[in-house]
């Protein structure tokens, strides 16, 4: 859970940083052009909290 909260915080941000500086907008995440910066934040903010919750489990073993 920890790796794929990282894996979409990671995207988000990337996202986000690129639509701050114009650029290009990746393959995946084509479908989110319309809704910049919100679909960055959003996914970023979804990143952490899986990583979140991932580590508060493992933390649980």
């Amino acid at each position: 859970m920890r790796t794929i909260g990282t894996i979409v915080a990671i995207v988000g941000l990337a996202s986000l940083a690129n639509h701050a500086v114009g650029g290009e907008q990746m393959e995946v995440l084509d479908w989110s052009s319309e809704h910049q910066p919100a679909a960055g934040i959003g996914l970023l903010v979804l990143g952490l909290l899986v990583l979140a919750a991932g580590s508060v489990l493992h933390r649980d073993r």
